[in-house]
């Protein structure tokens, strides 16, 4: 079936001119990516930070387009919550109105679905989330002299914009902007960019420093002092460098459905907290009455354990360290129903249709690039139900239509506003078998 073809941006070749200033254009909707799109006599133009109905002032080098002036602003258009926004690159979509934002990230989900012939599946409404709430982040942190810029790289640019403050992550976090100069001026002798992963676990910040792979420099005593002298300080639970666990003051744990997990550095977790316990109580209701589950992608069992206190559960994951922790957590663990741990790269050896067949339901939370072939082993297999959890929308609905193909119904998608003001969406699918 021919499927229309996606207004995609693209870079502008090295015989365009580079801008083309004082165009005016009407913005007519918002992109997959967030950016708006507008006619120009040469076709699309993608203009960032705009809305429907917004007539503006653009620079334009191809069909990338800068605002310069708001002549008449789309009706809606908001006012941005953050003094950082348009600059740091993190949020693009603090500009669009309440209902627009909502209306416009339920059509994203549709759209991708549509795309595979999936259009008439019923869409939930969105399950919306709040300011303050993501408690993971990554900063980047480049040297200017003597000294570190700190903060999120800008909109498509290696260029560091420095943070003062940021509404999407827990205080906690935001708190910890302004302290982590010492460490890094500390880890960083030498070295011109370092990227700072921050997660807020249940028992403390747990913080992980890398910079370029080929740094294999031992510290010095000092600057191992120096180091737990500044976690001290914060009260971080735990800072590793590179591969090296520095100071484990406590055990950074998380909480899964009731377990204590203590993930390994810069481990999976769901974004949000919030999001994630809205993301549980799809995944229960979507297995329904299942004593027999297949926990695919598991992760460090954030769904595994959602499950393990009413069905048996086999979990399977490619990172060994997340194997080790859940596992580890689940031998800790009481009154759970037996978990299995299986560490499997299920992008290249899935699980046989002749695997699969032992479960009653199956569950699958795999990266963006989503699990064309593990579908394709569902699509073989007798598994009655099946649960679908994806952060990108036409990665699901390319797995979805290899099940639909097989005999699967969609039943329903349910998206989550995991990462807000974001173009990005998560999403639940629930299959089964008529």
């Amino acid at each position: 079936m021919q499927r229309k073809r996606r207004d995609r941006a693209r870079s502008p070749r090295h015989n365009e001119p580079v801008s083309r200033v004082d165009e005016i254009v009407l913005i007519e909707r918002i992109g997959h990516q967030g950016d708006g799109i507008g006619q120009t006599d040469d076709g699309s133009v993608f203009v960032p930070f705009t809305v429907p109905g917004d007539r503006i002032r653009i620079s334009r080098a191809g069909n990338r387009g800068v605002v310069r002036e708001i002549i008449e602003p789309g009706p809606d258009r908001q006012t941005p919550l953050c003094p950082h926004f348009g600059a740091c690159g993190g949020c693009g979509l603090q500009h669009v109105t309440g209902s627009a934002y909502v209306h416009w990230k339920r059509q994203k989900v549709r759209d991708a679905l549509a795309h595979q012939g999936l259009g008439d599946v019923p869409i939930a409404a969105l399950i919306e989330s709040s300011p303050h709430t993501r408690r993971r982040t990554r900063v980047t942190a480049v040297r200017q002299g003597r000294t570190f810029r700190i903060g999120y790289n800008r909109r498509a640019s290696h260029q560091v914009f420095a943070l003062e403050s940021c509404p999407v992550v827990e205080p906690e976090i935001e708190t910890l902007f302004g302290r982590l100069k010492p460490l890094i001026e500390c880890l960083g002798a030498g070295v011109g960019r370092l990227l700072i992963s921050l997660t807020n676990t249940d028992t403390g910040m747990d913080i992980l420093v890398t910079c370029d792979p080929s740094d294999d420099r031992d510290l010095s005593w000092q600057q191992r002092a120096q180091v737990s002298a500044w976690a001290e300080q914060v009260d971080a639970a735990r800072l590793t460098f590179g591969q090296e666990v520095l100071i484990e003051r406590r055990a950074p744990v998380v909480r899964f459905s009731g377990v204590n997990v203590c993930p390994p550095p810069g481990a999976f977790l769901q974004a949000s907290c919030d999001m994630e316990r809205a993301l549980v109580d799809l995944l229960r209701h979507g297995v329904a009455d299942a004593r027999s589950v297949g926990d695919l992608f598991a992760g460090c069992g954030t769904l595994t354990f959602a499950l393990a206190h009413r069905a048996r559960i086999w979990a399977v994951e490619g990172n060994a360290a997340m194997v080790g922790a859940l596992k580890s957590a689940a031998s800790r663990a009481q009154g759970l129903k037996s978990v299995t741990t299986e560490h499997r790269d299920l992008f290249q050896q899935p699980l046989l249709a002749a695997e699969l067949d032992r479960f009653d339901a199956v569950v699958f939370d795999p990266p963006r690039a989503g699990a064309a072939a593990q579908a394709a082993e569902l699509a073989k297999s007798s598994v009655p139900r099946v649960v679908g959890v994806s952060c990108h929308p036409a990665s699901f609905a390319r797995d979805a239509r290899i099940l639909c193909d097989a005999g699967f119904r969609l039943d329903r998608v349910t998206p989550i506003d995991q990462f807000l003001w974001s173009a990005q969406i998560e999403l639940v699918g629930v299959f089964s078998r008529p």
